[in-house]
C-alpha cells in the first residue's frame, strides 16, 4: 500500500502545485494498477535479501550490477549525434554516475556481507 500512497501523493502534489492537469490520474491509472502487482514479489526478494548464504548475496547484488550494466546496455556513452549536445552530455554523464554507483554500492555489499560473516565466525563457538 506504501506504493499507491506515494503515487497517490505524487500526483496530488503536481494538481495542487499546477504541474499536471485533471488527466493526470486516468492517463496514470496503469502505475497503480502496476504498484500493486509488483509490491508483493518486491517484498519477497527483499525478504531474501536478507538471507546468509550465496543467495541473500546474489540477490543484494542485482541493484549494484544493474547500475553499472545500465549505461552500456542502453548506450549511454554513445548517444546519437543527432541530439542536442546537453543531452549527449547528460547521457554520458549519467553513464558515469550509474558506474562510479554500481562499483560503490557493489564493494559496500560485498563489504557488509564479509563483515557479517567475520563476526558470525567469531561469535560461533
Amino acid at each position: 500500500m506504501g506504493s499507491e500512497f506515494s503515487l497517490a501523493a505524487h500526483y496530488a502534489i503536481g494538481r495542487v502545485s499546477g504541474m499536471f492537469d485533471a488527466t493526470i490520474w486516468d492517463e496514470n491509472s496503469s502505475w497503480f494498477v502496476l504498484g500493486l502487482l509488483v509490491c508483493g514479489p518486491l517484498g519477497l526478494i527483499g525478504a531474501a535479501a536478507r538471507r546468509r548464504g550465496p543467495w541473500g548475496l546474489a540477490i543484494r547484488m542485482i541493484v549494484p550490477v544493474g547500475a553499472f550494466l545500465e549505461p552500456i546496455v542502453l548506450g549511454m556513452f554513445t548517444p546519437p549525434r543527432l541530439l542536442p549536445w546537453p543531452d549527449r552530455f547528460s547521457s554520458v554523464a549519467c553513464g558515469v554516475i550509474l558506474i562510479i554507483a554500481g562499483v560503490i554500492g557493489g564493494l559496500a555489499v560485498v563489504g557488509a556481507d564479509r563483515r557479517a560473516h567475520g563476526k558470525s565466525s567469531t561469535t560461533s563457538p
